[in-house]
């Protein structure tokens, strides 16, 4: 088996994605994020009467989980029932780690396609990694220059 610290996180040739953050000798709250061909500025929440140069890490675990969400379920509604209305998926990060999520449609959905859609909804990628506990494996390598 492969030694993960020594594995370059570069591709998601082992895995589904691989994200970087690289965090500048020069900044202090601001990172530059690579997703596959993205690139995305990512900050610190900002200081009372500061500004942000990006979302936050939080906010991106929100955004992430509503749009993985939003996208599952409009297979699922679309393969299903020629579902034709709009989805809008709304993710509230909560004191204590709790992750509320409000799924509003805007076409009537009758108690069976409702119910068809919360079980969906529950079975979304992110939601079932972060609903059975995730096992975080965090290695440390050193390198005498980091480039992006």
């Amino acid at each position: 088996m492969t030694d993960p610290a020594a594995t370059p996180y570069t591709t998601a040739q082992d895995g589904l994605a691989v994200a970087s953050a690289l965090l500048p000798a020069t900044e202090e709250r601001v990172t530059a994020v690579h997703v596959g061909r993205q690139h995305l500025t990512v900050s610190a929440p900002p200081h009372p009467g500061g500004g942000s140069a990006g979302p936050s890490p939080l906010g991106l675990l929100a955004a992430a989980l509503a749009s993985d969400t939003a996208i599952t379920l409009r297979s699922h509604l679309d393969s299903t029932y020629s579902y034709g209305g709009d989805l809008e998926v709304v993710v509230a990060v909560r004191p204590g780690w709790v992750l509320d999520v409000r799924v509003t449609y805007t076409e009537d959905l009758d108690a069976e396609q409702l119910d068809g859609a919360r079980e969906v909804a529950g079975q979304a990628p992110l939601t079932r990694v972060l609903g059975t506990g995730v096992e975080l494996r965090t290695t440390f390598a050193h390198s005498s220059a980091l480039t992006r």
